[in-house]
This record gives C-alpha cells, structure tokens and sequence, in this order.
C-alpha cells in the first residue's frame, strides 16, 4: 500500500537525469521504472500502449553490456521499445553492477540479458546477450515468486511443483536458487568458485524446508527470511555484512543466531522477527515486525546509522531522531515505527520510512516521513536525518552516488482525499485517469449503491469488467439488474465506498475520519467474501502496518476469519514477541475460546513460555 499523496508522474520522472528527454506524450503512459548502472544511467520503464490496454517495455540509457536489451551494444537517448518483451507483463526488475537484468513477469517466468562474465544469466554459459531470453537453467516446473541481484549474482525465490508417482502433484513455496559469480560463496552451494553459470538450490540453513518469502542481495552477499522472520546469510563478510558476529566468509546460508527477538535497549518486545530486509554495497538493513529498525554490516560513510563510523558485525538498533510526523522522544525506543526502508547494492545510502506507534492511513495529519543518512551527495551523515521527501526512491534520486532506485518507482499515484475533485477546465490525459475521475460521477453514473442512507455512483459497464461479483449481480438473472439504485446492507458505507474507489484506481484509500482499523477488518471481509484476491493482498498489507499491542490479536482473529494466512503469521509473530504486553491488553480478555486455544498452543510450540 502506498503511503504518498498522488503527484503527477512528470514530477516523480523529473528528479531522474536518465528521464531528461522524455518526449512529453509518453509521461503519463510509464506506469514504473527502474534505474540502474553504476552510474545511474540507465532505466527499464513499464508504459502504456497509446492504443489498447497492453503495456510496453521501453529501455534508455549508455547500454553497458547490451543491458537496455534492444540488440546491440548503442546508446539510447531516447526511450525505446524492447521488442523482445513484447506482449510480456513484467511485474518486477533486478539489476546487478555489469550490468545484468532479470525480469520477473506476471505468470511466474524469468527473462535475463546483459553481461554474463560470470553465468549470472543463469544460461550456463559466460556470453553476453543483448536482448531478453528465458532463463534456461530453471526447470519448467517452477514459478518464479520473487528476484534479487548482487553484483554479478542472482537470486530467484521459486515455487516447484512436480508429478508424483501416484499422479498427483506436489508443490513446494519458498525454495531459494542462485547463481552466479561465487568467490565468496555467495551462491550458497557449500563452496567458493569463480563461476556457477546454472540455478542451484541454495542449502545450508535453508535446507530445513521452511518456506522463504524474501531475497536480497549486497554486492557479494545474500540473504534470504524465512515465513516466520529469520534471516539466513552467506557470501563476503569482511565488513560484518553477514550479521553473523565475526567477519568469516560463509559458502553455505547459516541462521543468525544474534538477532534481538527478545527486546533491545531494555524494552521487552523490541525486537520480533524480520518484516521487511534491504540491502545496500555492504551494509543490511532490517525491520522488526514491531516496527523497530535495525543495522548492521560496513559503516565508512556512516550507514548504519549508529552514530559512528565503525562497521558492526551483528544486528545493532537505529534510533529515528523525533521531528515533524514523528511522536516521542528520539531516545525512546518506542517513540517511532519504522513502515518501509529502502537501499540498494550501488549504494551506500539508507532510507525508512517512519511513522507514530499509532500507524497513519491516507489523509492522516500525521503523514509518515521519510528520513535518510550515509553516503548523501558527497557527505557522510552517520545518524538518520528528516527529509522532505515524500518517498524511499525520492531520497535516492537526489541524494544517492549513483542515482539508482532502490525498488520499482511506481508512478501509479498514492492515496487522494474524497474531497479532490478533477479541473473540468482540462480533459484527463489517460484512460486510467478518465476512468479514475469518473468514480462517483452523478453526470455519468447509470447505477447508485445507497448505503447507510449515503449514495455511491458507479458503472455498470465497468464492475462488470472488473470484478467477478458484479458480473453475476448485474447480469439478467439477478433482480439488480433492473434496478437504478441498489441498497447494500452488509458493509458500512466507508467499507463499500473504498471497495468500489478500488475498482476505479487500484489504490485502497480509507477515510482519515474513520476508524481505520475496522474498516480495513471490513473490507478484507469483503475481498474475502468478493474473492477479490489483490484487494485482499493490499488489505492485509495495510493492516500489517497498524498491528500494535492493543489490537494484534483481534486482527489475528480477523485474519483466521476472512482466511488471511500472510496477515495471521505476521499477528501471530508480532503477539509472541511482546507477549507481555498483548495479554494485558483488553483485546486478548475479549478472544473467543477457540482462537486464544489455538493462539496458545501455538505459542507454546513457538518457545514461548519455555523460561
């Protein structure tokens, strides 16, 4: 879910040299980017086709080792299609420092080009290629969830499925390949060698079959967290990038035994499992499902944001300076919950964004703050400063050596307030824009939904196309159908206006006036019940962000409810760290007989009350 207030995507582009000459028709079709190099200059954008709804893969930049994918080894100044990927949905993009490119499209597959001196291609073999192809190394059984490049590696979070004897199929989540130049054993395949040119199973640690859900990858190293927030490590560890506590290489992932579950800085529960995990040259950086940020890895430029410049060989808590948008002390542990953090193999620059322990939702006063420190424009800053910025990749286009993105630069738009209205004076420049303005619209709308006595206008035409639930209600054999105003009894008003909004501009955005933590329970409910699969994706993603002492285990009861296997692990996880002050709080007297069994025996076996 998006934390910013929509801008337009010419200021989003604006910040990036690489964007300069971008003729002025195309900004509004580029729906997300990234940029890459070890000089920032080169990009992959994601644009709408000026006719039909397809999108196109456009590539720009000096295309070192044929990286732009257009066929040859030429610059280009002026974004151009990679007709290789034509008629492919990329959903995601890693890069590495030749460069290489892997991309990560919408049904599962991979697609690799660029500089191959190491078999980071994963083709088995060291050539080049200058435009996008299969990986061949990964079985046709797997489905890629998830990609990570290090320098002149590659990591790939699968799922595998294969035949069984007996005819039936087993699948296997979470499984880690890499590939690559493993020097440092940064591949994971038990020794160091120059070059493994296939995809190989990682192992170690991670032989033990427990689901992985992130990857990520510093120069020479990798990392990957398991379903309930451990990290395993491997590769360089000459800065202590590992977390390991010691400054060893390791050729096989190991689990890092030192990460502060328990509490840190004497607050019980400070710490918890790993939420989210970014990676910079050679420094990590880690968030805690409670929301407290840690670091750890090489320091020169001040990245850890510890204070000092020294590297730290194991997990060490960063502390965000109290300002505007942040409430409390800076010397309170508690005083800040760190949302997302961002940092990229390139660089030796940190980002986070921070709210108050309260969480914000769209519209809220207390908008979150984005706050950066390291190696910024040629200084080192070694504690987090406030910025003014309104996102991660904002921070890194202006402070960053290079300029890189440190994830996809969605140029999709944030949250609006209900009260925005569009400039009649001029027309919307896309179809995505018309259709989003048209939300609500009394003076196009040919169906009402009333709920609690307040009207919602929509199109038919519309919720048909784009949920499975109105193609049924508003088809002939549904007495809906012929009504110009339907009555909704089953959602609040706040819950069904943010679910038809949905539908209009794949942006869940709630009212700052209502009670957010039920309204998003709410329309979880409703994705669930709809089977609505991304709204519900967003939703828990939204209500993951509010988890607190006083309402984690409602939500964890909410997430067993409406079937949110993702959201009730991360609850699950966030009430066993700080199981302390979840059982004094009034939600956990208020849980029904089964759910508090089942949360208790669980615990239990989770070592909760082995002391």
């Amino acid at each position: 879910a998006s934390h910013i207030v929509a801008t337009s995507r010419r200021h989003q582009l604006d910040r990036w040299g690489v964007f300069s000459l971008i003729e002025p028709e195309l900004w509004d079709q580029i729906s997300w980017a990234v940029v890459f190099g070890n000089n920032g200059s080169e990009a992959i954008l994601v644009a709408n086709r000026e006719q039909g709804s397809d999108c196109r893969v456009l590539s720009v930049g000096t295309n070192s080792s044929g990286c732009l994918g257009l066929g040859d080894a030429q610059s280009c100044l002026n974004p151009t299609e990679i007709e290789a990927l034509r008629g492919i949905v990329l959903v995601d993009l890693a890069c590495g420092s030749g460069p290489h490119c892997l991309a990560l499209t919408a049904d599962g597959r991979l697609y690799c080009w660029g500089h191959n001196g190491y078999g980071q291609l994963g083709n088995g073999g060291t050539v080049q290629l200058l435009t996008p192809a299969p990986c061949a190394g990964l079985d046709d059984g797997v489905r890629v969830l998830s990609i990570a490049c290090g320098g002149n590696h590659s990591l790939a979070l699968v799922a595998s499925c294969s035949s069984g004897g007996n005819g039936n199929s087993c699948c296997v989540q979470g499984e880690v390949f890499a590939w690559g130049q493993n020097n440092y054993g940064q591949v994971g395949c038990g020794a160091a060698a120059a070059t493994q040119a296939t995809p190989r199973r990682a192992g170690g640690s991670l032989a033990s079959g427990r689901p992985v859900r992130i990857v990520a990858c510093c120069q020479t190293s990798s990392f990957a967290v398991d379903e309930v927030g451990e990290v395993h490590a491997w590769g360089f560890n000459g800065s202590g990038q590992l977390g390991t506590g010691g400054c060893a290489n390791q050729p096989l992932p190991i689990r890092l035994d030192n990460w502060p579950r328990g509490g840190v800085g004497g607050v019980s529960g400070a710490g918890g499992g790993v939420a989210r995990l970014a990676c910079g040259a050679g420094h990590v950086l880690a968030v805690s499902t409670s929301g407290r940020l840690f670091a750890w890895g090489a320091n020169s430029h001040g990245q850890l944001g510890t204070g000092g410049k020294s590297n730290s060989s194991a997990p060490t808590a960063v502390n965000i300076p109290s300002g505007v948008g942040v409430q409390g002390r800076g010397d309170d542990v508690a005083a800040y919950r760190v949302l997302d953090i961002g940092a990229a193999h390139y660089s030796n620059l940190s980002t986070a964004l921070v709210a108050s322990p309260n969480g914000s939702g769209c519209g809220s006063p207390n908008t979150p703050v984005v706050f950066a420190w390291g190696h910024s424009r040629g200084q080192s800053l070694s504690v987090p400063v406030q910025t003014r910025f309104a996102e991660l990749n904002d921070a890194f286009a202006c402070l960053s050596s290079p300029a890189v993105t440190c994830r996809r630069l969605l140029l999709s738009g944030g949250c609006k307030p209900a009260s925005d209205t569009a400039d009649e004076s001029s027309a919307p420049a896309t179809v995505a824009d018309s259709i989003r303005q048209a939300f609500d619209d009394p003076s196009t709308s040919d169906v009402t939904f009333r709920v609690d006595g307040r009207d919602i206008r929509a199109h038919r035409s519309l919720l048909r196309i784009r949920c499975r639930h109105f193609r049924s209600m508003l088809s002939d054999s549904w007495s809906e159908h012929r009504q110009e105003v339907i009555e909704v009894r089953d959602y609040s008003y706040s819950v069904y206006r943010a679910f038809l909004e949905y539908l209009y501009s794949d942006t869940v955005c709630l009212s700052p006036e209502d009670d957010h933590d039920a309204s998003s329970v709410g329309l979880l409910d409703l994705a669930n019940c709809y089977c609505e699969t991304r709204l519900k994706s967003l939703c828990e993603e939204l209500i993951e962000q509010r988890v607190n002492v006083d309402n984690a285990l409602e939500l964890y009861a909410a997430a067993i409810r409406f079937s949110a296997p993702t959201l009730e692990q991360f609850c699950f996880n966030f009430a066993v760290y700080n199981l302390s002050a979840v059982v004094s709080a009034e939600s956990f007297s208020q849980l029904d007989e089964f759910t508090l069994k089942q949360f208790m025996r669980l615990a239990a076996k989770a070592g909760a009350f082995k002391y």
